[in-house]
């Protein structure tokens, strides 16, 4: 016997393909916080990246944080934030989220960062002076 495969029939195969190999699309965790740096000065200028789950300290894990980018003026003594996350990343240990800020030049200047707790939905990060 003879499969006879038409347009109809390769579209639906396709799509039954990807919805298979695809996981369930989730609603995002937000969190919420604030960045300070230490002693309470202002936090220099520069931009600062925030990075959410295991991947983001080098654990190995697949890259599926998500990055949010924030800009310091040079001015502010805080800096608050929203990141968005999947539930995914809050599962995979250790929950962390970093955050770095480097100079224009790509200089890394500070960096910060805090353990997330499944009910932590604000959070500080105080960034430390990075030391060569």
């Amino acid at each position: 016997m003879t499969l006879v495969a038409n347009r109809r029939t390769i579209l639906a195969l396709g799509a039954a393909t990807l919805a298979a190999g695809t996981r369930p699309v989730f609603a995002l965790v937000t969190i919420r916080g604030t960045i300070t740096y230490e002693g309470g000065d202002r936090i220099p200028e520069g931009g600062i990246t925030l990075l959410a789950d295991d991947a983001a300290h080098g654990g190995g894990g697949s890259r599926s944080h998500r990055e949010t980018r924030l800009q310091s003026d040079g001015a502010a003594r805080a800096i608050g934030f929203d990141v968005q996350v999947r539930p995914q990343a809050m599962d995979a240990p250790p929950r962390r989220l970093v955050a770095l800020l480097e100079r224009s030049d790509g200089w890394l200047i500070a960096r910060g960062s805090v353990r997330l707790a499944d009910d932590d939905r604000d959070v500080r990060v105080v960034l430390s002076e990075v030391m060569y």
